[in-house]
């Protein structure tokens, strides 16, 4: 029942994240924001397109996180990185920029697998700040959707 309930929670939220991004289509707010950014002259007028462009960010994460746990489960398994760097949920291959969640301290987590610039390493990163969550994938339970 309860899975049931959160499940009709994020079928909602992706309907009402739609509906944003639909009104927001209809009415040019990305060129409006970037009109903005672009035309800020005084403290305020910066302060306040800084914020609509934060604003814009969160909207789009939203809308990425709630398509995201609607879809169902493809694949779990064992998460591991490979000589190269790359990182394989068992054999199968997971992009750099894809979604990936984790098994850590008895739950799920969710990060985004990243490649290290310095050491060409996969490692995932929290997807709302991009810090390391997770900086050695070995033998790690994961899934992916």
């Amino acid at each position: 029942m309860a899975s049931n309930s959160i499940d009709q929670v994020f079928k909602m939220a992706e309907a009402l994240s739609a509906k944003l991004h639909e009104y927001g289509n209809q009415k040019g707010l990305e060129e409006k924001v970037a009109e903005a950014m672009m035309n800020a002259t005084d403290p305020d007028q910066k302060f306040k397109a800084d914020i609509a462009v934060k604003l814009s960010t969160v909207m789009s994460m939203i809308d990425m996180l709630v398509k995201y746990v609607n879809k169902p489960v493809k694949q779990e398994g064992v998460l591991q990185r490979k000589l190269d760097g790359s990182v394989m949920l068992d054999e199968t291959l997971v992009p750099v920029g894809s979604i990936v969640e984790y098994w850590e301290n008895d739950g799920w987590k969710a990060g985004k697998i990243m490649k290290n610039s310095q050491t060409k390493q996969c490692q995932i990163v929290d997807l709302t700040n991009g810090k390391v969550v997770v900086e050695k994938i070995e033998q790690l339970k994961g899934r992916i959707r």
